[in-house]
């Protein structure tokens, strides 16, 4: 009889703490705080060279401003805020003077005014991507300045200027926030700094390696940057084009609307079905995308050998939209 009430006291007493350890994981599950949304700060660079005596491109302003649509698009459903800066030469449409008339001098003012802005924190995302030339050739692969993109001249000159890669990079480094860096260009794999693995390479870097910054290129450092009209909604970089594509960018949802020249309205939507190629685990993260824009241009297109996209290697991976920041209050 003893052992039976013992037996029912143990069995009581078990059930009870297994109600108090219950009560306590849903109490900490209840409290547990959500992922704080970043800020994410675009600032979108793009020329198509047209009116300069540089070979004009025709898919640099549609991929600048579709970019800033995607994104801004996707900021909205995943509960994050987007920040966007535009700085274009289309054609005419901006005056040189315009401090967003992007010269070297604006560019270089902008990043400075972003890296000493209040309004930027650390947890915070900051995107620079830049559709235009690169400075390079495949067959010159000494050249120090292979992989420098071509700006404006800041005056009404056909001229063009240069900005370094070294110079982006130095910039980029004084911005207090995870960096993610984005070129269109050809020979812009030239911008990758590959992770120090060894102590011959964190002594060269030194204190120059920046772990905040992540890159996506569209080619190599002896590769040109393609585009064409892949599907007859006008030209397009290939690179930008699966990266579009990736995010969930359907070229066929509305029509551009072009004024006096200006792309007034972009053409496109995210897909209707809500399917984002890039999407794992409830993450868009920048190895995902590399590899969708990777493995799109040599199925789709089978000119991998021709053009590689780029991206760096660390020993972490950059978090570009998380669908549980729409939780955070």
């Amino acid at each position: 009889m003893r052992k039976c009430k013992k037996s029912s006291f143990i069995f009581m007493l078990g059930l009870a703490l297994l109600g108090i350890a219950i009560l306590s994981l849903t109490a900490c599950e209840l409290i547990t705080p959500k992922p704080i949304a970043p800020t994410i700060h675009l600032l979108i660079i793009s020329l198509d060279y047209k009116n300069t005596s540089v070979t004009p491109l025709n898919g640099t302003i549609r991929d600048a401003k579709e970019i800033k649509a995607a994104v801004q698009a996707l900021g909205a459903r995943m509960g994050t805020s987007i920040q966007t800066m535009m700085m274009l030469q289309e054609g005419t449409a901006t005056p040189y003077t315009d401090q967003l008339y992007p010269t070297k001098a604006h560019i270089l003012a902008q990043l400075e005014a972003f890296a000493t802005s209040v309004d930027i924190q650390s947890t915070d995302i900051f995107m620079l991507y830049y559709s235009g030339h690169g400075i390079g050739s495949a067959f010159d692969t000494e050249n120090p300045d292979r992989g420098n993109l071509v700006t404006a001249k800041p005056n009404n000159s056909t001229a063009y200027e240069t900005l370094s890669i070294q110079e982006i990079k130095d910039a980029l480094h004084e911005i207090d926030a995870t960096k993610l860096l984005l070129v269109d260009a050809c020979y812009s794999g030239h911008f990758i700094t590959d992770y120090p693995v060894t102590q011959e390479m964190r002594v060269s870097l030194g204190s120059g390696y920046d772990s905040d910054l992540y890159y996506l290129t569209a080619a190599s450092d002896v590769q040109l940057s393609y585009e064409s009209d892949l599907d007859g909604f006008g030209n397009h970089g290939y690179f930008t084009y699966y990266l579009l594509e990736g995010l969930g960018w359907n070229h066929s949802l509305g029509d551009e609307v072009v004024t006096s020249g200006i792309i007034t309205q972009v053409g496109g939507g995210l897909r209707v079905d809500g399917v984002i190629p890039v999407l794992k685990n409830s993450r868009i993260i920048v190895t995902d995308i590399y590899e969708y824009i990777s493995n799109s241009i040599k199925t789709k297109l089978s000119i991998l050998f021709r053009q590689t996209p780029q991206t760096g290697k660390g020993p972490m991976d950059m978090v570009l939209f998380d669908i549980a920041w729409q939780a955070t209050p």
